[in-house]
């Protein structure tokens, strides 16, 4: 470019090349994600919204489906497990979990996750009861449904 030229670069155009790069773009850039599940976990597919930009830990990671299907796969029966997770993000694998029966408690230390996870929960027709999202941060005292005893405590892509 030449001095005094100038470039814009628009990455989300209703039209033309940028929209052709926006259809290429991963589903982790976008507001809302569909996740499926293999047929075989018998997870109903979820649809979850996102925050782009906002944290790691808003968008619905493929490691979190991952997880959900390899506890659905190693548990014979998921109905009453009292399942903890901890960096829940978006919730796609306490909703998957829920969605099979568990009744999970899913945390993150950042409030709008948290806020994004019960919005999740109630789109995805889980219960509050069933899929409880509440703040922790790593440390500190346990408090409310922290305190109760879980069966299973997992986290996926929680340390970087």
């Amino acid at each position: 470019m030449a001095v005094g030229e100038s470039l814009a670069i628009v990455p989300f155009a209703p039209g033309g090349a940028a929209a052709e790069l926006q259809a290429l773009a991963d589903e982790r850039m976008r507001l809302e994600r569909l996740v499926e599940f293999p047929e075989s976990s018998g997870i109903p597919p979820l649809r979850l919204r996102q925050l782009p930009g906002a944290a790691l830990g808003a968008y619905a990671w493929n490691a979190g489906a991952e997880l959900a299907t390899f506890v659905a796969s190693r548990f014979d029966k998921l109905a009453g497990l009292r399942v903890l997770e901890l960096g829940s993000g978006t919730g796609v694998t306490a909703i998957a979990l829920a969605r099979l029966g568990a009744k999970v408690v899913a945390t993150d230390m950042l409030p709008d996750l948290v806020s994004l996870m019960e919005e999740n929960i109630v789109a995805n027709g889980v219960g509050l009861q069933d899929c409880v999202a509440t703040v922790y941060s790593w440390g500190e005292p346990l408090h409310g449904p922290l305190g109760n005893e879980f069966d299973l405590v997992l986290g996926s892509e929680i340390t970087y």
